[in-house]
This record gives C-alpha cells, sequence and structure tokens, in this order.
C-alpha cells in the first residue's frame, strides 16, 4: 500500500555567521521550526548545513555513533519534537 510522503526544505547562507556550532544550531532550530510547520515527514537539509563556510577537517567534527555529538543530538531532537525525518548529504 502507498502513500504521499510530505516533504519540506530549508535553506540558509551562513555566510557572515559566527563560526560556532551552539550558534549555528541555533539559527537552525528556527527554520527547522518553520519547515515543520507544513506536517511534513521529512524535512530537507543543504550539504553542510552546519559546516558552511567553516574551516575545519572531517575528523575534527565527525560524530561516532551510538555516542552522539551536539549536531546529531540536535537533528535527533528536532525529529522527534515534530515527528519528522531530517536528511542531508554529508559530502566531506
Amino acid at each position: 500500500m502507498s502513500r504521499l510522503v510530505g516533504v519540506s526544505s530549508t535553506s540558509f547562507d551562513n555566510a557572515g555567521v559566527e563560526k560556532k556550532i551552539e550558534k549555528r544550531i541555533k539559527i537552525w532550530e528556527n527554520l527547522i521550526d518553520t519547515a515543520s510547520l507544513d506536517g511534513p515527514d521529512i524535512i530537507l537539509l543543504p550539504e553542510h548545513f552546519i559546516f558552511s563556510e567553516m574551516v575545519y577537517k572531517k575528523t575534527n567534527v565527525a560524530e561516532l555513533l551510538p555516542e552522539a555529538g551536539p549536531v546529531t543530538k540536535f537533528l535527533s531532537r528536532k525529529a522527534k519534537e515534530h515527528k519528522t525525518y531530517s536528511a542531508f548529504r554529508a559530502g566531506f
């Protein structure tokens, strides 16, 4: 049996935003909350949504599972809060 799947997407240019993960999570929290207003099943985020405009080594920002890091915890919390999934392309 098939059903329609609702999808929302959001984007933001991090240029000029302070290069601290905690500050960027606050911005993306508001964007995800807004995208969730449509009641989607999935919220799509852009590649490097937190880390764009930042210089980093992937070994410094990778979050090993099952011990989630700040970005994984943030996405998990928002998905539970809005009863949705989130997806982004991690093109390191």
